[in-house]
Formats: C-alpha cells, structure tokens, sequence
C-alpha cells in the first residue's frame, strides 16, 4: 500500500513539473512574436534605401503586430535620450513625449508641441481629471506634472514617418538615418 501512495505522489509531482514547464514555454511564445517581429523589421532595412521609406514600413507593420506590440520607441544610435515613444493599440499610433527629470525632454517640450501644430495637429485645452486634451487631435499636461505632450497619429504611417523624421533633424540634431527603435510590450 506504501508502494502505491509513493507512485501516486511521484505522478502528481511529475504532473506538477509539466504543468509549469508548459506555462513557462507558454510565456516565452508570447515574447517570441516580438523578437521575430523586430528582427525582421532589422533585416528589411536592406530593401529600403530611403530611410524614411524604411520607418514608415515599420509603423506599417507594428501597427498590424498591435497584438503583439505595446510600443516602439525611436532614439538616437549611441544613446537612449532624447527619445520618441509611441504607443500601438487597436492598430493606431499615439505618440507619448513624457516628460520626467532623468529624460531631460522638458528643454524640447515647447518645440515638439510647435511642430505639431505645424502638422496641423489642433489644440484646444479641455481639462478632464486634471488633464488638458486638445480638441481633435493631442493633448499635453503642464510640465510641472511630469506627463509631457501626447498626440493621436491615428493610422496615418506617413505623417507620423514625417513627423519623427523632422523631429529628430530638426529639434534633436541627430542624424536621421543612425535612429534605432526598440519594440516593447508590457505584458
């Protein structure tokens, strides 16, 4: 009788350590479309000579991979800072600027909201839980917040290649063509 118990023990023990093997296989499946996702948005980089061709191909397919993918994140080639971030949810695009002390992005706060209305992004100050929202189209906090400028590119791939491109020229003085992304999720 001692003989059995002790089997019985050892199956349900053994059922145990599969159980948790397949929930941890189960968890590298749902970071596994990310890496694939991102490395091959690396190796069609080849296919597009004009860069700004190439990142519009990226918000194309990132936005298909909305599933997958909570954000992309867009920074200079050997550092992190400044960075434009955007959100990918329900196939759209929204761009998030925080603005927080370890990111110094308080100094392009002013020129970033001035690029979007020179993309005729409107604003008009709607305040909702201490929040203000432009009317149509973005929407900022006050820096002393510590929440910076958000806007809604919605599914348009190229305002929003237009939009990175001239930011990281023109505001950040970084060379365009060096820009890395990163492809996260918060899951």
């Amino acid at each position: 009788m001692k003989k059995q118990k002790f089997s019985i023990n050892k199956f349900l023990r053994s059922i145990a350590l599969a159980k948790l093997k397949i929930e941890s296989e189960l968890k590298t499946l749902d970071r596994e479309p990310i890496h694939l996702l991102e490395k091959r948005l690396i190796a069609a980089k080849k296919y597009y000579p004009e860069m700004k061709e190439y990142l519009q191909y990226i918000f194309l397919e990132v936005m298909k991979a909305s599933n997958e993918c909570d954000f992309i994140i867009f920074h200079p080639d050997k550092k992190e800072i400044p960075f434009l971030q955007f959100w990918v949810g329900n196939k759209k695009l929204q761009m998030d600027f925080p603005i927080v002390d370890e990111n110094n992005h308080l100094k392009y706060m002013k020129k970033v909201r001035n690029m979007l209305e020179g993309f005729n992004f409107t604003f008009k100050e709607v305040k909702i839980n201490n929040m203000q929202y432009g009317y149509n189209k973005y929407g900022y906090e006050h820096p002393d917040s510590g929440n910076g400028l958000n806007a809604d590119f919605g599914e348009d791939a190229k305002l929003t290649t237009e939009f990175v491109y001239r930011v990281f020229a023109q505001i950040f003085k970084e060379d365009f063509t060096k820009i890395k992304f990163i492809i996260n999720t918060q899951k």
